[in-house]
């Protein structure tokens, strides 16, 4: 089966992005300067787009990004969370709290994640 695809995995990347993304976590996320940099030559969402300073670009800050504040709110309620046993693994050990940063999860666990609770989270 040449066109098959993995769901679980599908799933896991998916999450990985948007967790990526949301709590701005460098290598993990889709928001990288050449998407800025097509967002100019499309004329699209000018205060997004990479500004040209001296001879660097500078990146604005997307406003889906959480704050270090928010994201160790998030971290916080992911570590103090107790599931029922044989529902998911213990999430609090892919978590630290003072950098606000979720890496670590398995396939499963990004299941959970993103069906029960991405909402309750974010």
């Amino acid at each position: 089966m040449r066109h098959n695809l993995d769901v679980m995995h599908t799933e896991k990347n998916i999450c990985d992005n948007i967790l990526g993304s949301l709590l701005d976590l460098p290598g993990k996320n889709k928001d990288s300067l050449n998407a800025r940099l097509d967002f100019t030559k499309m004329r699209m969402h000018d205060k997004l787009q990479a500004k040209l300073v001296g001879d660097k670009y500078v990146v604005p800050k997307a406003p889906f990004n959480l704050t270090i504040g928010e994201r160790r709110q998030v971290t916080a309620l992911l570590w103090s969370l107790s599931v029922p046993d044989g529902y998911s693994s213990n999430i609090s050990r892919c978590v630290t709290i003072e950098d606000g940063r979720i890496l670590g999860m398995k396939s499963h666990d990004c299941h959970i994640f993103m069906q029960n609770l991405l909402l309750p989270a974010f």
